[in-house]
């Protein structure tokens, strides 16, 4: 029966992995090198303490993506036009730099170089000036995992997710004012909602869709209702699981 049981769990599971593939795989478009995309990297913004400046800095403590024997990725970052960085791809000896703009609970400026303090940072997230960046987007190939840069594709993808997660519940339940938690330690995050970017956001909730839809079907085809709680039971702890891990604050 163990056995029969993972199955179904299995099952029912890549079931609902098709169906929220059906709803959003657009959202997560390949780029121009044809390669799935299973991920992406991103890094929160604050601007610049420095007045005549105020650029938008990348808080990042390092930017090494992948340091693996054999295998070194890192970001990297350049001027673009007005105050603006713009994000790339190093990889083993083109890496020229690794350390990235965050050290000591202050952030450097790549643009002026002015040390902006964690208090600002923190500041920002009250103001409304805390943003966020894309810097690189995870590829599935034969050979692992590859990273490539951000195209115009992915941005207009996001972009479609901001729209769509206008029209989707947002979790509204406070999180504890703890210094367990983000809530706690100074930061504007106060509902658990706040974790979440707007594609995964809808990511989440149409995963929760579907697996509504999939205890619907599981009812059609089974006649116990002790084994479909069962298999609703994992299901569901699956699916809590993966909202654990897509988050803003996820590692």
């Amino acid at each position: 029966m163990d056995n029969v049981l993972a199955y179904d769990v299995e099952y029912w599971a890549k079931w609902i992995l098709e169906r929220a593939r059906e709803k959003i795989g657009h959202l997560y478009p390949a780029g121009k090198d044809g390669k799935p995309v299973v991920g992406y990297l991103w890094a929160r913004t604050a601007p610049c303490s420095n007045p005549t400046c105020r650029a938008e800095i990348p808080l990042l403590r390092s930017l090494l993506i992948c340091n693996k024997e054999g295998k070194r990725v890192a970001l990297t970052m350049r001027k673009s036009k007005g105050k603006v960085i713009e994000f790339g791809i190093a990889r083993g000896k083109e890496i020229k730099e690794t350390a990235g703009t965050v050290a000591e609970r202050a952030a450097r400026c790549p643009i002026c170089n002015q040390i902006t303090p964690v208090q600002d940072i923190k500041r920002a997230s009250f103001e409304g000036t805390f943003g966020e960046r894309m810097t690189a987007v995870i590829t599935d190939t034969p050979q692992g995992k590859d990273y490539r840069p951000v195209e115009q594709s992915d941005l207009e993808a996001f972009a479609q997710a901001v729209r769509l997660a206008k029209k989707v519940e947002r979790p509204s339940e406070p999180m504890p004012d703890s210094a367990d938690t983000i809530a706690g330690r100074g930061w504007n995050f106060k509902v658990w909602g706040d974790l979440f970017n707007p594609r995964q956001l809808v990511a989440m909730q149409t995963f929760v869709a579907s697996l509504r839809e999939a205890l619907a079907e599981l009812e059609k085809r089974e006649q116990d209702a002790e084994y479909r709680k069962a298999v609703a039971t994992y299901l569901g702890l699956w699916v809590s699981r993966v909202a654990a891990f897509q988050t803003t604050v996820g590692r």
